[in-house]
């Protein structure tokens, strides 16, 4: 029987039967999962709003200079007109990418090795958090990448808009798709902590694995906008969008864990 076929089915149904079998770090990783996006918010809020803006300040700026016939937003952004605006946009950034990894790994790194004492693949805490905030020093890289380029990419879009509305933003999708790959390696290196998972992975195995998974993340999105839409108290919804999504975190998790587990040494 060919292993690709049958891994990402079974192991859904393995992993909801691990679940079931540990209410307590399922419950636990529910609410580590809620206290990362209460402190990611948290500590991150005002620095975004700072961010956001320095980002209008600088593209009022450069709309202006474009207008005099000055080429080159690269170049404008680092001349002496908006240099110290860019300077300080740039410090704020590199605030927001250190908290971001901070909160990322300590939170995250806790949810997972959660996950994998679900699937009951025990690692000493310190050494899966230590692996997973080394591992992550790649990510986050790849992140700020992603924020610098698409920072520039989008005043450069927003700028051609005032004098060409109807032209497509390809730059900017291309970009993105990059990004979303670099989210699925990003996720299929966690359960192991190799930064090589996605391209050491069989393609039928990663397909099915990040189908599943995004089908599963669909179907609870569908479900959570619709009970948005119900006619009860905010607080309820939001009750409710907690009880349903938080166990979907863990599942994802530990289906991963799971599929990949057929594939990659467990060390």
């Amino acid at each position: 029987m060919n292993l690709s076929k049958t891994i990402a089915v079974t192991e859904i149904i393995n992993s909801l039967q691990l679940i079931k079998k540990n209410p307590f770090w399922l419950v636990t990783s529910a609410i580590t999962d809620g206290l990362f996006i209460l402190a990611l918010g948290f500590f991150t809020g005002p620095v975004k709003e700072k961010i956001t803006e320095h980002a209008v300040l600088i593209s009022n700026q450069l709309s202006t200079l474009m207008a005099q016939e000055k080429t080159g937003l690269l170049k404008l952004m680092f001349g002496p007109e908006l240099s110290p605006m860019t300077g300080k946009l740039a410090l704020i950034m590199l605030m927001l990418f250190a908290i971001t990894y901070l909160v990322y790994s300590a939170f995250q790194g806790t949810a997972w090795w959660m996950a994998k004492n679900i699937t009951e693949q025990k690692t000493p805490y310190k050494e899966y958090l230590l692996g997973f905030a080394k591992i992550n020093l790649v990510w986050i890289a790849v992140y700020i990448l992603y924020k610098i380029l698409n920072f520039i990419l989008a005043l450069r879009y927003k700028i051609i808009q005032k004098f060409s509305p109807t032209s497509p933003d390809i730059a900017g999708n291309i970009l993105l798709i990059l990004f979303i790959l670099a989210i699925i390696a990003a996720y299929m290196s966690y359960p192991y902590l190799k930064i090589k998972s996605l391209f050491k992975t069989p393609f039928k195995i990663t397909a099915q694995l990040i189908g599943l998974s995004a089908v599963i993340y669909l179907v609870t999105d569908f479900i959570l906008t619709n009970t948005n839409k119900l006619p009860i108290d905010y607080s309820i919804k939001i009750i409710i969008g907690i009880i349903i999504l938080m166990p979907v975190f863990t599942l994802l998790r530990v289906y991963a864990i799971r599929v990949l587990s057929h594939v990659h040494a467990r060390n």
